[in-house]
């Protein structure tokens, strides 16, 4: 996007790294509206990169609705959504993005009464499917320490039939149901009196209770509140190094600005500057006609 002041020449810009927003979310709720996130009175209060705190009274009525509502009408550089991931236990999630790109949307929480989760991992209860035979009437309770940085869904599917010590198998999938291990074809053993390993420090344990049939279908919700790292876009021009908080670069060169749109590290593209013949032939013709007018 040259203006009329850029400088003729041709530029080698190198994208190293694109600016991002900062993007931290909290743990499931019930509902987004009824539920309060505190039980008494007390605070909530965060900054944005160096802006200055932001400090908000919150009491037992407080819902995540009505926080997100406090947040968005301050216009304190934060947008609050509420999102509804789907989950069957606790799908509702408040979702802090950062307005500023780069390191100057940092989200920095200060004080936090309420129960939201915004600084630790999640492991979620284990869930049976709705549609799971009646056949089985143990519990299945998950644990563990989650490790991954993907927010995420463990899937078990039964694939052969029978009872919590080792006869009944199954099949796991860590990316919500895209695609599963079934331990190439010979499934993995549901045993009981002791954890389930599933990746990344999520487990669960079946109580031996009943028959799992074939098809019944058990999840676990991972959490990481880290959504989204806030970084500045990184590139290099002309061989130097420059940093930026936003994808929006106006001030390198005079007259100049341009739109960092992905990274492409070792890949160098040259970006000219020309003057345009057309508009100068144009402004010159009426030039010249605007003169002989007035001569006339």
């Amino acid at each position: 996007d040259p203006g009329p002041s850029a400088p003729v020449g041709t530029y080698e810009l190198e994208v190293l790294q694109v600016a991002t927003n900062h993007r931290i979310a909290a743990q499931g709720f019930v509902d987004d509206s009824s539920t309060g996130i505190i039980a008494g009175d007390g605070k909530f209060a965060f900054t944005v990169g160096d802006e200055d705190e932001v400090e908000l009274d919150i009491n037992g009525s407080t819902s995540l609705r009505a926080l997100a509502t406090m947040i968005n009408d301050g216009d304190y550089g934060v947008q609050a959504d509420i999102v509804n991931d789907g989950s069957p236990l606790n799908p509702y999630r408040m979702v802090f993005t950062a307005e500023k790109s780069g390191q100057d949307g940092f989200i920095t929480i200060t004080q936090n009464d309420s129960t939201l989760n915004l600084d630790t991992t999640t492991i979620e209860a284990a869930d049976a499917d709705d549609d799971n035979s009646e056949d089985y009437n143990g519990v299945v309770t998950s644990g563990g320490n989650y490790t991954g940085s993907e927010n995420t869904t463990y899937v078990l599917e039964v694939i052969a039939e029978g009872a919590a010590d080792g006869t009944a198998k199954y099949r796991i999938s860590t990316d919500g149901g895209l695609t599963f291990d079934d331990n190439g074809g010979f499934g993995f053993d549901v045993t009981s009196g002791g954890p389930i390993g599933l990746g990344n420090g999520v487990t669960v344990n079946f109580e031996d209770d009943g028959t799992l049939r074939e098809g019944d279908t058990f999840t676990v919700d991972a959490f990481n509140p880290l959504l989204a790292s806030p970084q500045d876009a990184i590139m290099r021009v002309n061989g130097i190094q420059i940093r930026k908080s936003s994808n929006r670069v106006a001030d390198v060169f005079e007259g100049l600005a341009f739109d960092l749109k992905s990274a492409s590290p070792g890949t160098k593209v040259n970006l000219s500057v020309t003057r345009d013949p057309g508009s100068v032939e144009e402004s010159v013709t009426a030039f010249v006609g605007a003169y002989n007018g007035v001569i006339g």
